[in-house]
């Protein structure tokens, strides 16, 4: 996999490479490797700035990004790619073969199921084939992986409106997929601390096991409630 050289000054590469690490926060879609992504734009017809591993990192995938907008660019190709079951396992499987050739033995993916959901391929699909990526990865003795899913209030899921943070709302987007997956909430305007707090207490009364995230920037608070 293409890699950039360390930066001057940074703390050399191969003593960062043998620590053991975990990561909470990693984005599944933020995270292909560039030779997938190429091969997936070029089998789905997706136009990339460039076709190169070379190309990318300097048109797209850069050290550096002048503001928001042109950094979150980059997700407009991986999203693209990623919106077929086949795709969404194999990106799932390498993330965690290369999360623990890192060795990275703990990590937490998140994304939005709803981006990758269309037509018939529903939201339920696209966690199934995330899952199935993770278990496929395991026998391998890859990183102990668990998601972060990503449920927007106002957007419906499957045909249920999450649209408040009610505990009532939160569960029936956390009964996705089964196993000890991870659910957020929140994102709009609406999503306001208070109310999203008060889900979390009522939440956590029923649950002890219940880890909880809370985001908030951009005029907007957003919450990611965890449930393992």
């Amino acid at each position: 996999m293409k890699t950039r050289p360390a930066a001057k000054g940074a703390m050399p590469r191969a003593i960062f490479a043998a620590l053991p690490k975990s990561d909470l926060h990693l984005h599944l879609d933020g995270s292909l490797r560039l030779a997938t992504l190429i091969e997936l734009a070029g089998a789905k017809g997706v136009q990339l700035p460039s076709m190169t591993e070379d190309g990318l990192l300097q048109t797209v995938f850069k050290r550096t990004y002048r503001n928001l907008p042109e950094y979150l660019k980059g997700f407009e190709f991986t999203v693209a790619c990623l919106q077929d079951p086949e795709s969404l396992e194999r990106v799932a499987y390498e993330l965690c073969l290369d999360c623990r050739a890192e060795n990275v033995f703990y990590v937490e993916i998140r994304f939005a199921p709803q981006l990758h959901a269309n037509g018939s391929f529903t939201v339920r699909e696209v966690l199934k084939a995330v899952s199935l990526g993770i278990e496929r990865a395991k026998p391998g003795g890859a990183v102990n992986a668990q998601l972060i899913v990503e449920a927007w209030l106002g957007v419906e899921l499957d045909g249920t409106a999450i649209t408040s943070t009610a505990p009532g709302g939160l569960a029936a987007a956390a009964g996705l997929l089964k196993g000890d997956q991870l659910v957020g909430a929140g994102d709009t305007e609406t999503a306001d601390t208070a109310s999203f707090l008060a889900a979390l207490r009522a939440l956590a009364s029923e649950d002890k096991m219940l880890s909880v995230t809370i985001l908030r920037g951009g005029g907007k608070q957003k919450g990611t409630l965890a449930k393992k």
